[in-house]
């Protein structure tokens, strides 16, 4: 069984663990961005979102010159390619915000929906000399969570970058609280949080949800409130109290086993 869990970053001490080097961890975090609250109710019916905001990266590098990362004609990386922050302890890390293409073959035999090209800076000089493709479960936003490799492969000659503003990204990436509907058997209103982008979206595996149909009845998800004011024929009637704060925001995906 696969679930997909909310992230929560912690910065503080390490335990030690055979076989895994944590300066060689690899992190991505996002930024919720904070948006005003609508002046307006939302009616909503099972599928569409309560409401979205916009994720940026921590930090976004912008390459300065052309970079071949592949052989494949989506692994050129021109001059100008916008790049998010992958937290590392040893390195700066960025990987390129467009994914390369996945093998149709290769999403079914690996479980991956994305592969993710990376650039390492290991000395810290404004230079990627080294970089590494990583393949993510997760569709719809840009995510590394795994180990630096030891030895990536070379960039020669190696090409510079510059700093960006994480808000060049824009609105491109969101995270949302989506309308599941009412289940069969329970008198229940479900909400799931979602994330992704325009063309492709993935949500948690854990369901929030409010009980009976006594109305207005308020809910709480990641910081944000909203208030079912109404129901008609399945149609959720909802005012928006407040939205989600400026937070950090990333995904995980946890595999479990059952033997029988």
């Amino acid at each position: 069984m696969k679930r997909m869990l909310i992230l929560l970053v912690v910065f503080g001490g390490l335990t030690g663990c055979t076989g895994i080097d944590p300066t060689r961890t690899l992190t991505t975090i996002w930024m919720v961005q904070p948006a005003e609250v609508p002046s307006e109710e939302v009616t909503v019916s099972s599928g569409d979102l309560v409401l979205r905001q916009p994720l940026h990266p921590t930090a976004l590098a912008v390459l300065e010159a052309d970079l071949q990362h592949g052989s494949g004609d989506d692994d050129f990386l021109p001059a100008g390619t916008r790049l998010f922050e992958v937290q590392n302890a040893s390195a700066q890390v960025f990987c390129a915000l467009n994914l390369a293409y996945t093998p149709d073959l290769q999403r079914i035999l690996l479980g991956t929906s994305s592969a993710q090209r990376c650039l390492v800076d290991a000395n810290n000089d404004s230079l990627f000399e080294g970089k590494f493709v990583f393949h993510s479960p997760i569709q719809g936003l840009p995510l590394v969570e795994g180990q630096l490799p030891k030895d990536p492969d070379p960039v020669e000659p190696p090409v510079p970058y510059r700093r960006g503003s994480p808000s060049e990204v824009g609105d491109e990436y969101f995270v949302g609280i989506r309308y599941e509907g009412k289940p069969l058997l329970y008198n229940r209103r479900n909400f799931r949080i979602r994330f992704g982008n325009s063309q492709s979206q993935d949500g948690l595996t854990n369901f929030s949800y409010t009980s009976g149909d006594d109305y207005p009845k308020s809910h709480n998800m990641l910081g944000s409130q909203f208030t079912i004011v109404a129901e008609d024929d399945g149609t959720l009637t909802i005012r928006i109290d407040r939205m989600m704060p400026l937070q950090p925001f990333s995904v995980t995906q946890t595999v479990s086993y059952r033997f029988y």
